[in-house]
């Protein structure tokens, strides 16, 4: 019986020696045997008949069978389909598959290599793409299913340098440039741990113009079949500069996150973020901590998240912030006894108060579907104290779109913006020594600055701001109320209303942003002291009296002389028991008929308060290219009538 075993032991191992020696020989005629010029012939035709597309192979290429598949290609380049503009090149591409395992239904990659790597992606607004015909398979007869593992996924390592992709998708408005300068991994396999390292760039210039580098390093280890990923020691470093953000940069840091959709799972250990931005004079650094966090479906623990916000420039703002620890499920985490203690005051301002307060309320993340990977939404409910003023906001983002989207409400007692803002740039002394010393603010028409509303852009969403008392600069406005919406880089300006100057007054308008900046307002005020009024918009004190207002104007421009002369429109004014200032009418005819009658002596020296009454005034003007004209002038007073 042992000499019977022994035997087939033999044959069976001359046999898989024969069968090794069989494959080695035909792996040395295949590559004994390869014509490249042949088979670039053959792979050029079949892209040209099978999808349209001429494929360039101006490079040579090399071919291994033997203990591994691999196939080397350089200086390589595909057209867009049905047309001769570059889709796709590469100056070297390598890859490598070992050949026995993939006998058995395993696809073990060696190495993916590739360098010098440029891909174009178009998309229009239907949702039609340039790589279509690239995804577009023919339907395959159904085939009974063989017994068997599945087909196994493994590379032994990815080597990727200078990978560019330009994207120009309409349907989502994206257009930009992405860059991999560098990417190197090392084995990855479902289940098995690997290093991760990356230097990347991206220039994105719709929907909103940015640019972001990012580089770190970090221990992966996915499982494709569940869907989840289990990140460690990730360390990333990143640059950044908006339209609405000079400069930007930051680092985080994560011992551990753990990722399972399917199962309801995260876990995050030992997260601290640290970043800097900086816009204008002003810097803000940011530190947040969050040591653990832990979510089985609808069990959750963890630990108090903390943090602090510093603001330097003209605006100095000091906050700390720190909450309970997190409640909810995997569906929706909350951040209960959100507290934030601020200190804000303005640097070198004379005469600024600041404003010291707290916020109290919660925070809220809603995830998505488990097959996105993104936070939904994000939701708040404060309420707090600006020196002593109670106030409450709450509201939710959804931070899943390429535009956030925010809608917010706020409620403040009494808001004063002049604690929270520095004074203007070439600002005066307050406005009461202004009034009182005759002076004038300089002209700001020499500098001509320019208005940018790049910023509207950058979010989009609804937002409702109440004050019984609202203070910005010289203005005191009560139960000011404001409702406005941006969408695509376009504020509307649903309501703007509140008393003043002793009555009423009410406003809606616009703001496009982007090439053709355009603005519109349309306002109205009853019941208000022209005298107030003119004083504190236009720094003039010409006409007394209580009526209406009505403006209806429209404009555009990248700055204020073009904003200036593109001015067009309507305004109205009607006026009751007023003056004029600065001419007294009657006082000057009953003078002239003195002179003219010889009766000299009864001329008196004139006042410098001289000024005419009159029981009712209207005035409505058309403005076109910045200039207003009147032609249907209307007073009425005991002593005149004046039309035209």
């Amino acid at each position: 019986m042992k000499g019977c075993l022994v035997v087939w032991f033999r044959r069976l191992l001359w046999g898989a020696l024969a069968v090794v020696l069989v494959l080695v020989a035909v792996a040395a005629y295949l590559v004994a045997t390869f014509d490249a010029q042949r088979h670039k012939a053959t792979l050029i035709d079949w892209v040209a008949r099978e999808h349209q597309r001429t494929l360039a192979l101006d490079g040579p290429i090399s071919l291994g069978v033997w203990p591994r598949l691999h196939v080397k290609l350089a200086k390589v380049a595909l057209s867009e389909h049905q047309l001769p503009d570059v889709f796709a090149s590469a100056d070297e591409l390598d890859l490598s598959v070992q050949t026995l395992p993939l006998m058995r239904g395993q696809l073990r990659v060696e190495r993916v290599a590739a360098s010098g790597v440029s891909l174009r992606y178009r998309r229009d607004e239907a949702g039609k793409s340039n790589i279509d015909d690239l995804l577009e398979r023919e339907p395959a007869e159904p085939k009974e299913p063989t017994p068997g593992e599945p087909l196994r996924f493994e590379v032994a390592g990815i080597v990727l340098n200078r990978v560019a992709l330009q994207v120009d998708d309409r349907k989502t408005g994206v257009l930009g440039n992405l860059q991999v300068d560098e990417f190197r991994s090392g084995r990855l396999a479902d289940g098995v741990k690997t290093q991760i390292a990356l230097q990347a760039s991206a220039d994105v210039k719709q929907p909103r113009a940015a640019k972001v580098e990012v580089s770190g390093t970090m221990a992966l280890t996915p499982d494709i079949i569940k869907g989840s990923v289990l990140l460690e020691d990730l360390v990333l470093d990143l640059v950044a500069q908006t339209a609405g953000l000079d400069h930007g940069q930051g680092k985080l840091s994560l011992a551990r996150l753990a990722y399972d959709p399917a199962g309801q799972a995260l876990e995050l250990a030992k997260l601290d973020l640290r970043a800097q931005t900086r816009h204008g004079p002003q810097t803000l650094n940011l530190e947040l901590a969050w040591p653990e966090l832990l979510v089985r479906g609808q069990q959750l623990k963890g630990s108090a998240l903390k943090g602090r916000a510093a603001l330097a420039g003209p605006m100095v703002v000091d906050a700390a912030f720190s909450t309970q620890a997190p409640q909810g499920s995997f569906k929706s985490i909350t951040l209960p006894g959100l507290v934030v203690d601020f200190k804000v005051t303005g640097q070198g301002v004379p005469g600024q108060e600041g404003l010291v307060g707290q916020v109290k309320g919660s925070l809220s993340a809603d995830s998505p579907e488990a097959s996105d990977s993104r936070v939904a939404s994000l939701g708040w409910t404060l309420e707090g104290q600006l020196n002593q003023n109670p106030f409450t906001t709450k509201g939710q983002a959804r931070l899943s779109q390429p535009v956030p989207w925010v809608d917010a409400s706020a409620s403040f007692a009494a808001l004063d913006l002049n604690r929270l803002m520095p004074a203007a740039a070439g600002a005066s002394a307050p406005a009461a020594s202004e009034a009182a010393s005759g002076a004038t603010p300089p002209a700001a028409a020499a500098s001509d600055p320019a208005i940018d509303l790049a910023a509207l852009q950058s979010i989009n969403g609804r937002f409702d701001v109440s004050a019984r008392q609202l203070a910005w600069r010289h203005y005191r406005v009560t139960d000011a109320q404001i409702q406005a919406s941006l969408d695509a880089g376009r504020l509307t300006l649903q309501n703007l209303s509140g008393a003043a100057w002793g009555g009423r007054f009410q406003a809606k308008g616009a703001a496009q942003s982007g090439g053709q900046q355009t603005m519109a307002l349309q306002a109205s005020a009853q019941g208000v002291n022209i005298l107030a009024l003119m004083k504190d918009v236009a720094r003039k004190e010409v006409l007394e009296g209580t009526g209406e207002v009505r403006l209806n104007v429209n404009t555009g421009g990248q700055r204020v002389s073009q904003l200036t002369a593109g001015l067009n429109g309507t305004a109205a004014v009607v006026l009751r028991d007023g003056a004029v200032r600065g001419i007294n009418l009657a006082k000057s005819l009953r003078e002239a008929k003195a002179r003219l009658t010889g009766r000299a002596n009864e001329v008196q020296t004139s006042s410098q308060a001289e000024e005419t009454d009159f029981t009712e005034m209207s005035a409505s003007f058309v403005i076109a290219q910045g200039v207003a004209r009147n032609d249907d002038l209307q007073a009425k007073s005991p002593f005149l009538r004046v039309g035209g």
